[in-house]
Formats: structure tokens, sequence, C-alpha cells
């Protein structure tokens, strides 16, 4: 989906608005909703070689890894998720990896064999990305534009500035990110469950 699909939703309410202003903003808030809602998934394999604890991820086209979701090996056993890896001395069967940043990835112990491995990883649009998977611009088409316009109308001094509509827009962003807790969201349970808002710029 273009994200000018977005555009036409969004001006009314911002009138005056650089178009340029709005992209830059939409951009924002769908990384917003891909990271925090984990809708973009993205199936790859990651090989590993007897020796080499650093590997370098590659995203798609128009994309960035927000998070490394899984890391399974042929088995199907997963590798677990750690913020800071234990120090090993001696090779072994990786058990552990780290997402250190966008495209970075460590594993530990350092592999004793090469061997072929499953990654999940939720991505989001990069700043030059001028569209998203139609599934993604399904999901999100109505209440991205609300971000969009919380942001835009909480600009001072502009012609579009409305504090009060900026307030309501925001509740109702993150109501419904927080209602859908889209497929894509870890740890789905019978009951309530919200996230919290982080920008990413």
């Amino acid at each position: 989906m273009e994200l000018d699909v977005y555009l036409g939703r969004i001006r009314p309410y911002a009138k005056g608005c650089p178009d340029q202003v709005i992209r830059n903003y939409l951009i924002i808030t769908l990384r917003d909703i891909c990271h925090r809602a984990n809708i973009w998934r993205h199936h790859d394999k990651l090989f590993m070689v007897k020796g080499i604890k650093d590997y370098t991820l590659t995203d798609p086209a128009g994309s960035e890894i927000a998070t490394v979701q899984n890391l399974l090996r042929e088995d199907g056993t997963r590798l677990e998720s750690r913020d800071l890896l234990p120090p090993y001395l001696a090779s072994g069967t990786p058990y552990y990896y780290r997402h250190v940043e966008t495209n970075a990835l460590q594993v530990a112990p350092i592999p004793d064999k090469n061997a072929m491995h499953d990654i999940e990883l939720t991505l989001m649009p990069s700043f030059a990305a001028t569209e998203v998977p139609d599934e993604v611009g399904n999901l999100t088409l109505e209440f991205a534009c609300w971000g969009v316009l919380a942001d835009l109308q909480m600009m001072p001094d502009e012609p579009w500035t409305n504090p009060q509509l900026a307030e309501v827009n925001l509740q109702k962003y993150e109501k419904e990110l927080n209602r859908k807790r889209i497929r894509g969201l870890v740890g789905v349970s019978g009951g309530e469950q919200s996230v919290t808002r982080r920008r990413f710029v």
C-alpha cells in the first residue's frame, strides 16, 4: 500500500500542512505501531558459521529490523534472547542471542559447527519508505492517521494546531492500538493488555 493513501485521510484535518511533513510523521507513527504491536513479521534463514559469533542481518528493501522475535535451530528449539550474553570461554552449540542494533546479532557460545537457523523478525518502514505491505496497511490505515494527527495538531502556532483535538486523537490512537493487540502482539491472552507508547525517530 502506498503511503500516500494515508495522506488523503489526514489532509482534511491538518489543512495547510505540507505533505512532506505529514509523511515524516506518518513514518514515525508506523514505526511506532510496527515496533509495539509486531504486525510486520518476516521469516528468513540465518546460517551460523563455526567460529563466528557476530552476524549481520538483512532487511527487505524499504524496511528496517525492529526486533528479532525468534531464532530457532533446525529441530525447532529456540535460542534465548539476552540483553547481555554470558561469557563463554569454550565454543559449542549456541543457546543465547543478542540483537545488538538494527542489523547486528551476536550468539553464545561461539558455534562449534556450521548450522542453519530460522529467524523471525519484526520489521518497520525505513525513513525512505514509500509503501508498506498491504497487510500492514489494512491493519493500520485508520488508526495510524489518528496518531499522525495527534502529533501534527500539537505543533505550536500553525494553521492546523488544535491541542484539544490532538488529545482526542491520541486517546483514540492508543485505545485502538491496545484494543487490537494486533495478531502479532506477543503474549496475547484473554485479559486486557496494554503497551506503552514509544517514539522511534
